[in-house]
């Protein structure tokens, strides 16, 4: 708690801010100042305490005032001085300006709602400890002090009359050190780079911290207030005024009053080592608990001067025309400066004056009001701060400042009002401000409050305006302001080189509720409005779409030096996958892990595969109890619980190998689920959340790692032996990098991993489609079966035996099924990259930045009349004929990423496996995998939908990564005859 009287509560008549301070007659029993001063009243009273910091002496005084000065400087420089090193730490890092500009208004912005924790502490601990702390943190919400705590400390110490001088020399140092700091950090730039620019901050502050440390005083101190002047209590009505009625200050009406006697303490001054201690038992505040100190400075929106103190915390109209005209048409050096520099000298003016009058007319609430000015000051320093790069970016420099000149004027105005009214404004405040001498006691304010609300106008009434009205008060005028200055930023600053951008009202949020609830339908609504070129917010991400096979050609053929998936799928993959493998390390590592991999899926391994695909299908419809009966008997199903289950053993056994196979029924099946719910949104948004749900990811990873580290550890133990299976597991342990280094076990581990969750969602997701459609459509899953009878079985069921790998080319449509559900059920419909140079959109004016993402979605143009009639109907039959807009891909358009040579396929309308460099490996693997899949419960099933209707099919689940039917998938199934 700061220097003040606890223990009287005000006389009747009190106005808040309006105080006796001057007694020409000399009838004043109250302290005066001594020598030529005499006439002047003390205010506040000090007590006979010689440590009492009003009874200190000059010099101990001034050795404060230095120290506040020593601390403004050290933290204001720090974090001052990086403006004038954004561009050199922009190059450097790789970070835009305008997410540097953006950096520093969240900087400002922790200043001044960082006073909410800070100022608390330093009112119930002291306010020396708080300041050497911060002075080792200097920054954003630990620097906060800078902008609340000093104010209090000069009120601490320095008497009413003459408090006013010296807030003029800490908002000196306070603005002074923030233009001081860029041009220091200029010369050290030069000199010694921008790191030491940071390097010097720190120095700055650790002389700082020592000096405060050694010489700084704590100025909390509670005194009884034992003097008052007791003014009548006077009619502020107009007519009274009209009449001539006297103003309380008048000397007239002011009656004396008496030291009591009994209230002389005999006391003795600290010595130099009780000065240093920290936490002293009479320095705590004892009277009120942190949670309703940092309660209090939003009651103090209720205080109508108190607000006006935050709002007109510094504008000038004049720097603001001089320095935007001069910059705009170039004019010498010196106007620059010179409007700098009355700017800087006219904020010290408004800053001191601002909290002047806000400590003259509340100084015992002085520390929460603060609070509540800096509140405002900041986060209209921060709405600014936000919207500068773009509003000069746009409209220039001259009418930018223009308009900052005017608001500034307009801003200023308001002074009027309060010169006008400003007394009467405070005499209306008494009510709710000091009810028991210092302190504002939280419920009282609550309970004031509740008694006003009962008198507010009805139209007031209406707004359900309650005891905590000012609260929600300004939670509505901040979200309103955010949503306005997010509208305005977007309508009225846009940048011609960025593209069109889609409208949103909520800021961070943005368009994320939209994209959301039907990626693919988000996509088609705004290419229509804006073309195949634009961007959205996506929880404060600028995401940038090219769509069209001009968009899917430039963004997944790009360059890797231009574009980068790895920082994307990084954070969303690496807790799944493990690390060393696909996109935790440099893009030439996973290329080569690929080319090992490329071992299970070449022609011999693939004709392998076929009859063990089949026997896992026939083995889980034997075993599954949910397909139990005889011939003839049906039941329902639900599909996509099946196909996952199927997927993954199929997927298992065929690319992994037995002993694998045979883990995964007995020890990867509690843990394959848990790794699995890793691929949410909410990851790929927000992968630092500690989730219960990562928690288990992470666990189960671990297991499935020491589990194939095991076997690997015994494989290597007895080696291999004649009768077992040289699967993939025997290929990666004796695989070798390009360099010669053997692939490390843990990353054998790594990629099984990969390998058996990789492609597994995609395939789980559309097979279970194929199931649903085919349900809806059984006239074409008659003929799948018809088809196998006639190629197959040569018109006669009985002989249909085991599938071959040759007999899938003898099966068309089949293949043209499982193609026709993949254009229209894509399991990914947003392939997102990071831009880390400048792009330029080929044939726009648009440039995209290092601030943004780029998005493709090949969903988009595979479901498009433009290069498929009738695109949104399945139709698996469209396939019988080559189709016109497959002459756009060059069949010789080939290239090697380091895995072998594959087809670019980026200018394809009809791309489900991806493209470039990142395309899936295992494209022949997944018609392979899904067409003998099909193909076997086809043989065995009839399958409709649970109602009997056609042509229906489940909605699309957006709610995963991967856009698969919504669950559960119910299909009616009919064994054969």
């Amino acid at each position: 708690m700061g220097s003040g009287t606890v223990g009287m509560a005000p006389p009747p008549g009190f106005i808040p801010g309006t105080v006796h301070l001057v007694d020409l007659e000399g009838t004043m029993a109250s302290r005066h100042a001594e020598g030529s001063g005499k006439d002047i009243v003390l205010i506040p009273t000090p007590s006979n305490d010689p440590d009492d910091p009003l009874n200190w002496s000059p010099r101990r005084k001034y050795q404060l005032l230095a120290c506040i000065c020593v601390y403004c400087l050290a933290v204001g420089i720090a974090s001052a001085a990086i403006y004038s090193v954004l561009v050199p730490i922009s190059t450097a890092t790789g970070l835009t300006l305008a997410d540097l500009n953006s950096g520093t208004g969240y900087m400002f912005l922790a200043f001044g709602w960082g006073c909410l924790i800070w100022q608390p502490l330093a009112q119930k601990f002291g306010k020396r400890p708080v300041y050497l702390f911060t002075l080792l943190g200097s920054m954003g919400a630990i620097g906060a002090p800078i902008e609340s705590l000093c104010e209090i400390s000069i009120a601490d110490v320095w008497f009413t009359h003459e408090r006013g001088t010296y807030m003029g020399f800490y908002a000196l140092f306070l603005v002074g050190s923030n233009f001081l700091a860029p041009v220091i950090a200029g010369f050290v730039n030069d000199g010694q780079g921008w790191e030491w620019v940071l390097y010097w901050c720190a120095i700055f502050c650790g002389a700082g911290f020592v000096i405060c440390f050694f010489f700084m005083e704590e100025t909390n101190y509670q005194r009884m207030d034992v003097l008052t002047a007791e003014p009548y209590q006077v009619d502020y009505t107009p007519s009274a005024l009209e009449k001539g009625t006297k103003d309380p200050s008048d000397s007239d009406r002011v009656a004396p009053v008496q030291t009591p006697p009994s209230l002389v303490p005999t006391m003795t001054k600290k010595s130099y080592l009780d000065k240093l201690k920290m936490f002293r038992k009479q320095d705590i505040n004892h009277h009120a608990s942190l949670v309703e100190m940092v309660i209090r400075p939003f009651l103090y929106f209720q205080f109508p001067s108190i607000v006006f103190a935050g709002f007109m915390y510094g504008a000038v109209v004049c720097a603001l025309l001089l320095w935007g005209v001069g910059a705009a048409h170039e004019v010498h050096w010196f106007g620059l400066v010179f409007a700098m520099g009355v700017f800087g000298a006219a904020i010290t003016a408004g800053s001191q004056l601002s909290i002047s009058y806000c400590i003259d007319c509340y100084k015992e609430l002085g520390e929460d009001a603060i609070v509540t000015v800096i509140l405002i000051r900041n986060t209209m320093s921060f709405a600014v701060s936000y919207g500068i790069t773009p509003w000069v970016e746009n409209m220039g420099y001259q009418n930018a400042f223009l308009v900052a000149a005017f608001a500034a004027l307009a801003q200023i105005s308001s002074y009027f009002a309060m010169i006008k009214w400003g007394r009467q404004i405070r005499a209306a405040s008494v009510t709710r401000a000091i009810k028991e001498g210092r302190e504002l006691d939280v419920d009282i304010a609550i309970t004031n409050i509740s008694k006003a609300s009962a008198e507010m106008p009805d139209s007031i009434k209406v707004l359900g305006l309650s005891s905590l009205a000012p609260i929600a008060f300004c939670g509505l005028i901040g979200l309103v302001a955010s949503i306005l200055i997010n509208a305005c930023r977007q309508t009225l600053f846009h940048a011609k080189s960025e593209p069109p951008a889609v409208f949103h009202w909520i800021p961070y949020i943005g368009n994320a509720v939209s994209y959301g609830m039907d990626p693919v339908g988000f996509f088609i609504k705004y290419r229509a409005k804006y073309g195949d070129v634009f961007t959205f917010t996506l929880f404060g991400r600028k995401m940038t779409c090219y769509l069209g096979i001009e968009g899917n050609d430039f963004i997944l053929n790009g360059k890797l030096q231009d574009i980068n998936a790895e920082e994307i799928y990084g954070p969303l993959t690496i807790p799944v996958f493990g690390k060393d493998v696909i996109y935790d390390c440099p893009n030439s590592k996973p290329m080569e892990q690929k080319k090992f991999v490329k071992f299970g899926l070449t022609q011999k391994a693939l004709e392998s595969h076929v009859p063990l695909i089949e026997k896992e299908v026939v083995d889980y419809i034997k075993m599954s109890p949910a397909w139990k009966g005889p011939k003839g008997s049906s039941g329902i199903v639900d599909f996509s619980a099946v196909m996952s289950e199927i997927t993954l053993f199929t997927a298992a056994r065929s690319l992994q190998g037995e002993e694998v196979r045979q883990k995964l029924t007995a020890e990867f099946a509690g843990l394959y689920h848990d790794p699995d719910m890793g691929f949410n949104p909410v990851n790929f948004l927000f992968p630092w959340l500690p989730l219960p749900r990562n928690r288990r990811r992470d666990a189960a990873h671990n297991k499935m790692r020491d589990v194939y580290e095991d076997i690997i550890i015994q494989r290597r133990k007895n080696g291999l032996e004649s009768d077992n299976e040289y699967d993939m597991l025997w290929n990666l342990m004796n695989s070798n990098y390009k360099d010669g280094t053997p692939v490390p076990d843990k990353e054998v581990a790594c990629m099984m991993i990969t390998l058996l969750m990789g492609g597994q969602h995609s395939s789980s997701s559309a097979s279970a489609w194929i199931m649903h459609r085919l349900a809806a459509h059984p006239d074409v899953a008659e003929e799948l079966y018809q088809e196998q009878i006639l190629n197959l079985g040569h018109g006669d069921r009985s002989r249909l035996s085991p599938m071959q790998y040759s007999d899938l080319d003898k099966l068309p449509l089949l293949h043209n099924v499982v193609k026709e559900t993949l254009r229209l059920h894509g399991s990914i419909h947003s392939i997102l990259r990071k831009v880390m140079n400048p792009l330029a959109i080929p044939g726009s004016p648009y440039v995209v930045g290092t601030d943004k993402g780029l998005l493709a979605s090949p969903m988009v143009t595979a479901i498009s009349d433009e290069y498929f009639p009738d695109a949104k109907s399945w139709n698996p039959h469209r396939w019988d004929k080559l189709q016109p807009s497959e002459s756009i891909v060059d069949a010789n358009d080939v290239v090697d990423y380091g895995y072998g040579a594959v087809s670019k396929g980026t200018r394809s309308p009809y791309i489900p496996f991806g493209a470039g460099r990142h395309r899936c490996i295992g494209e022949k693997f997944a018609y392979l995998n899904l067409g003998v899949i099909v193909g076997t419960i086809v043989r065995n099933f009839k399958l409709g939908t649970i109602d009997g209707r056609t042509g229906i099919v489940p909605p699309t689940d957006h709610t995963s990564m991967f856009a698969r039917p919504v669950q559960p998938g119910l299909i009616r199934w009919t064994r054969r005859e």
